[in-house]
């Protein structure tokens, strides 16, 4: 019993993650599952997360210029005062 509880910690966290405050330009999340994700004050510039879940996850104050979220679920996904610029390309 106690093995299963280390390996339901351990997805958990996997799902969970707290980016906030990192500087993330260029990341690639393609085709990742982070529900309940905080990506707040983050720079995200350039980032990708095509194909990728982000239920319920929340990005504030986060700068998004030029990201992809190409065929991502972000059902339940709050955007608060992030910067989502996306450059036009004549």
């Amino acid at each position: 019993m106690e093995t299963l509880n280390l390996q339901y910690n351990v997805l958990e966290q996997a799902i969970n993650m707290d980016y906030s405050r990192h500087r993330l330009l260029d990341s690639d999340f393609r085709s990742v599952s982070v529900h309940d994700g905080k990506f707040n004050s983050c720079d995200l510039s350039r980032s990708d997360f095509s194909h990728s879940d982000l239920t319920n996850s929340t990005f504030k104050s986060s700068n998004l210029d030029n990201r992809i979220f190409e065929n991502a679920n972000l059902t339940g996904t709050l955007f608060k005062s992030a910067n989502l610029f996306q450059e036009q390309h004549l």
